[in-house]
């Protein structure tokens, strides 16, 4: 009988030590409820490896976002009118999938090189045109300076581009390392990614479809190859938006080779919604299959079709994907 309280007294701290372990199963190490990971999105709790940027390949990646702190979106694009056609649905398409608040930024000027926008930053030129939407719409202000528009707000993104036709060319990239770093010295610590633009229409009358032997498989591959080489290479670049990849998967499909307006710039329905849809995918890491909104003009089988072409796109940036909606 003298040995029953000691026994008695170590199984009662037994279950007291089992108890506390399961309770920091429970919050986490960090105290965070499930044990959600520092810097995660949930899901698992750990974060998950990313994924290979020039293969496509891997698991999806559920990295930490700033916009999501604070529940603004905050995109600039550097470029012309292909990133006119990407962002022209980004705002509706986001809002469409529950962001609290979207602040959109394009600086324009038509058929703006990489070499154009350096001289500009160069120069502190007020050579743009530089397009806001904050509500929905879209106004625009006149000679605007490309430091002025990267001050503006404390953007979460800065996209930049090449012009359309120097696009596939590697030795038209060679001011990007400079023109990045002028955005950086203004732009703290937004995110820096490349709006991979498309192939003009295999009928396009374009003077410079001539680089690429009036070929659209050839220059969609000098394009990628160009990325590659060049963009990525930049290590200030961390993603790509996939949008001539997203296009030339819905060329694939039903729709065919119908997907720009003259030859090169894309529809201003489809052609524009693809584009804005793989810009959101590519940045939030929403999925787009789940976006209610699509233009008037875009009928429910084209926007199912839409989402597909973009949400393998930013799977496999760099490769075609057939869609399974063919013709």
């Amino acid at each position: 009988m003298k040995k029953t309280a000691p026994v008695f007294a170590l199984l009662l701290a037994a279950l007291f030590a089992i108890a506390l372990l399961a309770g920091c199963a429970a919050d986490g190490e960090d105290g965070r409820p499930g044990g959600q990971a520092v810097g995660g999105n949930g899901g698992t709790g750990g974060q998950e490896e990313p994924q290979d940027p020039q293969t496509g390949g891997g698991t999806e990646t559920e990295r930490p976002l700033d916009w999501e702190e604070d529940g603004v979106l905050r995109i600039l694009s550097i470029g012309n009118s292909f990133s006119d056609d990407m962002m022209e649905y980004v705002w509706q398409i986001a809002d469409s999938l529950g962001v609290e608040e979207i602040s959109l930024g394009n600086l324009y000027i038509g058929g703006c090189s990489l070499d154009t926008h350096a001289n500009n930053a160069a120069t502190d030129a007020a050579a743009y045109e530089y397009r806001t939407n904050t509500a929905g719409r879209w106004t625009t202000a006149y000679n605007v300076r490309m430091g002025e528009a990267v001050a503006a707000q404390d953007w979460d993104f800065i996209s930049f581009q090449q012009q359309s036709g120097n696009s596939g060319l590697a030795g038209s990239y060679a001011r990007l390392g400079e023109l990045l770093d002028y955005v950086r010295s203004i732009a703290g610590t937004a995110q820096f990614v490349w709006h991979m633009t498309w192939a003009y229409q295999q009928n396009s009358t374009h003077a410079e479809f001539s680089n690429y032997g009036r070929s659209q498989t050839a220059m969609y591959e000098s394009i990628v190859a160009a990325v590659r080489s060049e963009v990525l290479a930049q290590p200030e670049i961390s993603a790509v938006i996939p949008s001539g990849t997203a296009i030339q998967n819905a060329r694939t499909s039903f729709v065919g080779d119908t997907l720009t307006r003259d030859g090169y710039h894309l529809s201003l329905g489809l052609g524009r919604y693809i584009a804005g849809l793989t810009l959101v995918r590519a940045l939030t890491g929403l999925p787009v299959s789940d976006a209610p909104y699509r233009p008037a003009d875009v009928a429910r089988d084209e926007a199912v079709m839409a989402a597909e072409a973009a949400e393998a796109a930013v799977a496999s940036p760099f490769a075609v994907t057939p869609s399974n909606y063919p013709v």
